[in-house]
């Protein structure tokens, strides 16, 4: 028996088919969207390979010039936590990424403090803030402004190799006057590690002049001078003194003097022929009555 063309059988196959294709084409699309939501999430931008690029190259800077090494040390103040928790920016996990190293997050208590004044407006900021290690400020008893506080704790040359993040115009005014202090900011949802400011390239041009001194020649000048002993007064450390042990007489010279017994000659001493060896003389110790030890006469073996 022939099967037509137009049998319901065939026309129920081809309408199987075709829906499996479709079925198909539908997973098809949804693999590619998936697919190219996951290529674009682990994609890293231009622009962010750009700013890695450049704060590594400042990073390098920092390194040879000022001696600066990991655990990179930030300060940060509210202003910073307060504009990271507007951009949605998880400080502790961007910070060591985009710095390429591991860092010590820290503040100080003026910073905890001037939050606490500025109330409920920057809550989220001040819970941030106080995750991080607190360093010891000089205004303990009377608290100064942030800016105040963090510009006191780099001095003059920062000689701890503080990063700074904030966003306070007065602070960075300051920082871009002194010497060897990076400074971070939040700009457009990033951080950013600001370029070296005129103040510490004018710093590095003068140490390779020979003009200044840079400070690791400093310290390394300052430890010979201590080996020598020839470091100023001032400077000086002085270690305790050693206390003297009491001295005590030596033995052998509080010995009793021998005394030589009545009638007993001393025997006379020979003359070593020129072709007879020398002998050596041994000494044998007696006890007297008293008990003390005394070396008996020499006597020559034969």
């Amino acid at each position: 028996m022939m099967i037509l063309p137009k049998s319901a059988r065939i026309r129920r196959v081809h309408k199987h088919l075709s829906n499996r294709q479709k079925q198909l084409q539908v997973l098809i699309v949804e693999f590619n969207s998936h697919f190219s939501k996951i290529n674009s999430a682990n994609k890293v931008q231009p622009e962010q390979i750009k700013r890695q690029k450049q704060a590594k190259k400042t990073i390098s800077f920092y390194k040879y010039n000022f001696s600066f090494r990991e655990p990179f040390q930030i300060l940060v103040d509210g202003t910073f936590c307060q504009a990271a928790l507007k951009n949605q920016i998880q400080i502790k996990e961007q910070m060591p990424k985009y710095l390429m190293g591991e860092v010590q997050l820290c503040t100080t208590n003026c910073a905890l403090k001037e939050l606490d004044t500025l109330g409920k407006d920057l809550y989220g900021a001040k819970i941030i803030l106080q995750k991080y290690q607190v360093r010891n400020c000089p205004h303990f008893k009377s608290p100064v402004p942030a800016s105040e506080c963090l510009l006191s704790m780099l001095g003059e040359t920062n000689p701890h190799h503080y990063f700074v993040a904030t966003q306070d115009h007065t602070v960075t005014t300051g920082l871009k006057k002194m010497p060897g202090v990076p400074l971070l900011y939040i700009i457009l949802n990033t951080i950013v590690l600001d370029k070296p400011s005129r103040a510490s390239l004018d710093h590095v041009q003068a140490v390779q002049l020979g003009q200044l001194v840079s400070l690791t020649q400093q310290q390394s000048i300052r430890s010979l001078k201590e080996e020598q002993g020839i470091a100023p007064k001032g400077g000086e450390r002085r270690g305790r003194k050693r206390k003297r042990k009491q001295s005590h007489p030596n033995p052998l010279s509080c010995l009793k003097k021998k005394k030589k017994k009545a009638g007993v000659p001393t025997p006379p001493l020979k003359k070593a022929e020129p072709d007879e060896k020398r002998k050596r003389s041994r000494h044998k110790k007696q006890k007297m009555d008293g008990g003390d030890n005394v070396s008996a006469p020499a006597v020559t073996s034969t």
